[in-house]
């Protein structure tokens, strides 16, 4: 019988390297198979040669932690068949914080089976997103213990696409992870606190857990802190 060949994405490298976004295409090990400058030139490298066949875990000036949470992305695009969003804020080889806003999405091959990854991000540090970095900021002062130092990744959430918690229980547990008490919610969100606080315990009943510490915890571990509702990027 002869061996089927391999698959293989067909990589458009003029097309990539006209963009000033980061692209960068993946295999289903998360090695890197193709690279645009710029791409490069954030991983701390010279040229596309010295990157392809690494993993995020080569990229200089990133934590560990940051790089197997790129892998654990890629895996939800690759198991999921889908793409994502994300925002992703770190100080990379140049010294320099970067707010990074991007997208993942699977490769397929002709039998519309998984075959690689595709990313691009865009660079909005500088884009006016003030108001709500200034959010996210807020969960490392307050848990400190419990959060990477380093810089964070969010998977950006669409509107219900949560299982568990409603769109509105959604932005209510992003605003309490970041430190925000029932009265700041109700404010942000426009509704009453009587109502936030309705919310908050309708949470901590779906989450088995009888106080807001418990609750918080609870949240942290299942990954929460990592959700980005799609609702908060857009409007707060």
């Amino acid at each position: 019988m002869t061996k089927k060949p391999e698959k293989r994405p067909l990589l458009a490298s003029q097309v990539i390297n006209s963009t000033n976004d980061y692209v960068a295409i993946l295999d289903l090990e998360k090695k890197f198979i193709n690279v645009n400058c710029r791409q490069v030139s954030i991983m701390g490298y010279r040229t596309e040669k010295e990157i392809i066949s690494n993993t995020y875990h080569r990229f200089k000036g990133i934590a560990t932690k940051t790089a197997e949470e790129f892998v654990i992305q890629d895996d939800v695009v690759i198991k999921g068949k889908h793409s994502l969003r994300y925002l992703s804020y770190q100080k990379y080889n140049d010294g320099k914080w970067h707010l990074l806003l991007g997208d993942k999405g699977c490769i397929f091959d002709e039998d519309h089976d998984p075959i690689g990854v595709f990313t691009i991000a865009k660079d909005v540090t500088a884009d006016g997103l003030i108001d709500l970095s200034q959010f996210l900021f807020d969960a490392e002062k307050k848990y400190a213990s419990k959060v990477n130092k380093t810089g964070f990744n969010y998977i950006i959430k669409s509107a219900g696409s949560d299982v568990l918690f409603s769109k509105k229980e959604m932005l209510i547990i992003f605003f309490f992870l970041r430190g925000k008490t029932a009265r700041e919610i109700a404010y942000i969100i426009s509704r009453s606190e009587r109502t936030v606080n309705f919310h908050l315990d309708t949470i901590k009943d779906k989450c088995l857990v009888s106080s807001k510490s418990l609750l918080i915890e609870k949240l942290i571990h299942e990954g929460y802190l990592n959700i980005l509702p799609e609702e908060v990027f857009t409007k707060y």
